[in-house]
């Protein structure tokens, strides 16, 4: 089985403008790293790593596909402006409960490192089940699109962030063809949908069988090229770790084969982190500024 890595992150109080609101990023009541016209740029709530901020368009929207073309042009100028400075960087959007998200009526962005084995605050455990939809590829060829050599369980499209419109039109594709090969293929998917259940590989809580989907994407930049990766959900997978507690299981977990538990670290940790935090957060608004 796969090794994964459980990052230890601070247990940081939530920001008190996201708590107990029917939406966490309307209105805003915080203060932005960034504020742009059409989009802000936000200290994550529950940071995976010390780098790991939140791009959150204005406009309340449930998907990614569905944002006006001044949110999606701020979006893809400060994703642009971040991988371009540092290619480490890696964005992942998680789309409606199936794909993990906890905010699926405000849809967002994260942006993150990912972290490594040698990590400060990680360490590896073994999984009980494959960190993979066993359902994804098959719809991904279904749908005619290109599967990603990288990611299997995910189609691979190149895009261009200076060019907005294309990049919402190539997140639109993604998810209309994939829906439309499901529904296009029903029976054959609720079979396998069927498998998966006696394979213990989704969560035994999860609603049965539908024709809806989710998706975790993933834009990196690569070789100077920037890759949206689009890996479509029909399973409401559960990572277990050996002591037998379920985390959810969402971009991170799917590219990057990482999750974060918030803990108690000892003190010096804590503020190691805090000051890393804070040293990425500036050198995110000097980034967008300049760029």
């Amino acid at each position: 089985m796969p090794t994964h890595l459980f990052i230890s992150s601070p247990a940081i109080p939530t920001p008190a403008g996201r708590q107990k609101k029917a939406c966490a990023f309307c209105p805003l009541d915080e203060q932005p790293i960034f504020a742009g016209r059409n989009a802000n740029v936000l200290a994550a709530a529950f940071p995976y790593v010390h780098k790991h901020v939140l791009i959150v368009p204005k406009e309340h929207a449930t998907s990614l596909g569905a944002l006006d073309k001044g949110a999606m042009a701020q979006t893809c100028f400060f994703i642009d402006a971040l991988l371009s400075t540092d290619n480490k960087l890696a964005v992942l959007a998680n789309e409606r409960r199936l794909a993990g998200s906890t905010q699926e009526h405000h849809s967002h962005l994260h942006v993150l490192e990912p972290p490594t084995p040698d990590f400060p605050t990680a360490h590896q455990v073994q999984l009980r089940q494959s960190l993979e939809d066993p359902i994804a590829r098959e719809l991904i060829i279904a749908a005619k699109l290109s599967p990603s050599g990288k990611y299997p369980f995910a189609a691979e499209t190149e895009i261009d962030l200076s060019n907005p419109p294309a990049v919402l039109d190539a997140i639109k594709t993604s998810f209309t063809e994939l829906h439309a090969a499901l529904r296009a293929n029903v029976e054959s998917f609720a079979s396998r949908f069927s498998e998966a259940i006696a394979s213990q590989h989704i969560d035994a809580r999860s609603k049965p069988f539908g024709d809806e989907l989710g998706f975790n994407l993933c834009i990196t930049l690569e070789n100077g090229k920037a890759m949206l990766y689009t890996a479509p959900r029909i399973l409401l997978l559960k990572l277990v770790k050996e002591d037998g507690k379920p985390h959810r299981y969402s971009g991170n977990e799917l590219f990057f084969n990482f999750t974060s538990e918030r803990v108690g670290l000892d003190e010096t940790t804590t503020r190691l982190w805090q000051l890393q935090k804070g040293t990425f957060h500036n050198w995110v608004k000097t980034t967008i500024v300049a760029g």
